[in-house]
């Protein structure tokens, strides 16, 4: 990836982190989302077009790309697909296909003028007289995004008592669903939640087992993040089944789902589902309070770790030391470079070998070089660990021959119904 292409993805690393864990929280079925797949397919075709510097083509299927309506509950703006049609088009030397993207970032609220006078592949396009509106406006929008920021600040800064717990208003995103006509839902406030759900749903007649389920939960991700508390409210929609949970949102993973940055999380609450509360609340809390994760092995690892149970004793390394021995671990440099592909492939495996990575990482070498490890990605594990990632997959792999497989482990269970 170029070095313009990873400053875009940075300026907009919050949304697309949420977006990620959106989609790739369970392994969706191209025909639940053939959308979000056309748009991933025109993606990754102007991608490779661009890199072979066939810049017309690219930009066109940027343009097919940014116009992919998605389904509903996707969360992601064309915003990336019209700037990559910009910088395309600008290569081809066709300048008024490029300001007509670039005209269309500005009206909509593009906020990084700073990004466009940087990026060399708008050089071409500075001498033309539409280059410096496009900046004022772009500048414009900045302008009125500190301001608004600064009245949300101002407006919305609790300086109580520290011991309150403080609800953020939620983003227009999460308002579709909590708030609606059509779907309506009932709330309370139970500790650091605001509950969601229907008057005549299977949370709303079994709210004392929730309410020990929440209560039992929270205590263990703040330990595991080594943090005393955490004041700041999340709203906390549930579901009977992943059929409801599609009809209200969209998408429909089995367990539910988490939306970093909007302190706000789906969970199927049925009798014949575990709660994944441990684990989409660690989503929520560790991005906030160990920043934006750089790493999907990280996120999903210290999830299932945080939540550690998967039908048998000791799951993580148990479980692990089963898939050692039976020859189904994957390769550390497969998970690190591309886990979404092998969840895809493989999602039980891949994401109980991340947690056990995650939890040797941790329990091995200490919270401090997580949480670097968690800011900075695997490019810089060597410098912070001071040792390679051959060596670490060495020890680990040693490490987990140590502990003895679950006794008559039932796999095909485990691979089709996950953790519970």
């Amino acid at each position: 990836m170029n070095n313009e292409k990873k400053l875009v993805r940075r300026l907009l690393q919050p949304f697309l982190v949420a977006c990620i864990l959106l989609l790739t929280r369970s392994s969706l079925a191209q025909q639940g989302f053939p959308q979000y797949y056309e748009y991933l397919n025109l993606t990754q075709k102007a991608d490779s077009l661009k890199q072979a510097r066939q810049y017309a083509q690219a930009a066109g299927f940027y343009g097919q790309a940014a116009r992919v309506k998605m389904e509903k509950g996707i969360p992601i703006p064309p915003t990336e697909s019209y700037y990559h049609a910009a910088q395309a088009w600008s290569r081809a030397n066709k300048a008024d296909s490029a300001f007509q993207y670039l005209s269309v970032l500005a009206r909509q609220g593009f906020t990084h003028a700073d990004t466009l006078r940087r990026d060399v592949y708008f050089n071409g396009l500075h001498a033309d007289a539409r280059w410096l509106p496009v900046l004022t406006r772009v500048d414009g929008n900045a302008a009125r995004e500190r301001r608004l920021a600064q009245v949300y600040r101002e407006r919305t800064e609790f300086t109580g008592p520290r011991e309150e717990v403080v609800f953020n208003p939620p983003q227009a995103y999460l308002r579709q669903f909590i708030y609606n006509d059509t779907l309506a839902l009932t709330s309370i406030n139970y500790a650091n939640f605001r509950l969601f759900f229907r008057g005549n749903s299977y949370t709303a007649t079994h709210l004392p087992a929730l309410k020990a389920q929440l209560a039992s939960a929270w205590p263990r991700i703040l330990s595991v993040l080594q943090v005393p508390a955490y004041q700041k409210g999340i709203y906390l929609t549930l579901v009977d089944s992943k059929q409801e949970l599609r009809e209200l949102t969209g998408l429909s993973p089995a367990g539910g789902f988490a939306l970093v940055g909007q302190d706000a999380a789906f969970l199927v609450n049925s009798p014949t589902r575990r709660l994944q509360a441990k684990h989409e609340i660690f989503h929520l809390l560790a991005n906030e309070v160990w920043g934006v994760c750089q790493s999907r092995l990280l996120n999903e690892g210290g999830a299932v770790f945080c939540d550690n149970e998967c039908w048998y004793e000791n799951p993580i390394y148990s479980i692990n030391a089963y898939l050692l021995q039976t020859g189904k671990l994957l390769p550390l440099s497969r998970l690190i470079k591309d886990f979404d592909n092998s969840a895809r492939t493989d999602q039980v495996a891949a994401y109980l070998q991340s947690a056990a990575l995650f939890k040797y990482l941790y329990e091995q070498y200490g919270i401090d070089k997580m949480k670097q490890l968690w800011g900075s990605g695997f490019d810089k594990f060597q410098a912070i660990y001071g040792f390679s990632l051959d060596r670490l997959e060495k020890e680990w792999k040693a490490y987990i021959r140590k502990n003895a497989p679950p006794k008559a482990i039932d796999w095909d269970k485990v691979s089709q119904e996950g953790c519970g």
